[in-house]
């Protein structure tokens, strides 16, 4: 969540190359196990254009407009953008809901499974105009979480793994910050 009413997240969750575009999208919020505290329904959404296209991380983002206010009652985080110097001196932390993690459960009311939040942190080794690059562990499930400070500022979007030892996040630029502004999906 990054204000009352919208999230952000991965283009590649709510475009597949497969299937085309997500005809309705729920979200689930304070997951534990087989139960959560919150969901809503989307009510819109939008991704980068140039997505399904050139599916790269520079264009691997998304917003979501949600039916509800909900962010009113759980919070949300602030987003941010800054230079790669200072964003090499940080300290990030990824959570998220890892698919090795889950476990079938006819009883949840979780999609038939028990997820539980998992998080890792690390400094990036690598900033680039559009990317950060960590070592944090992560697992697919995890796409579109939130990249964050320990000020809970994002300034990622986690997108994947490169390789066994490398993570990426689409990197939170100042166009596109601007963009976000501008459409008023933030403040």
């Amino acid at each position: 969540m990054i204000n009352k009413k919208y999230m952000m997240t991965s283009a590649h969750v709510v475009y597949s190359e497969k299937y085309g575009a997500a005809q309705s999208v729920t979200a689930y919020f304070g997951v534990n196990g087989s139960s959560y505290k919150k969901k809503a329904s989307i009510s819109s959404y939008s991704y980068c254009t140039s997505y399904p296209s050139t599916p790269s991380t520079a264009n691997d983002w998304a917003y979501m407009k949600l039916s509800s206010n909900i962010g009113s009652t759980i919070g949300w985080f602030s987003i941010g953008y800054t230079t790669k110097a200072k964003l090499k001196v940080m300290t990030f932390t990824i959570c998220g809901y890892p698919a090795d993690k889950m476990v079938k459960d006819t009883k949840s009311d979780v999609l038939g499974y028990r997820v539980y939040m998992y998080k890792d942190n690390s400094s990036p080794y690598k900033v680039t105009k559009y990317e950060i690059r960590y070592s944090a562990d992560t697992e697919k499930g995890q796409s579109g979480s939130p990249v964050y400070n320990d000020s809970n500022v994002v300034y990622g979007i986690h997108h994947g793994g490169r390789n066994k030892n490398c993570n990426t996040s689409r990197r939170i630029t100042k166009s596109l910050f601007n963009s976000l502004k501008k459409k008023g999906v933030i403040n």
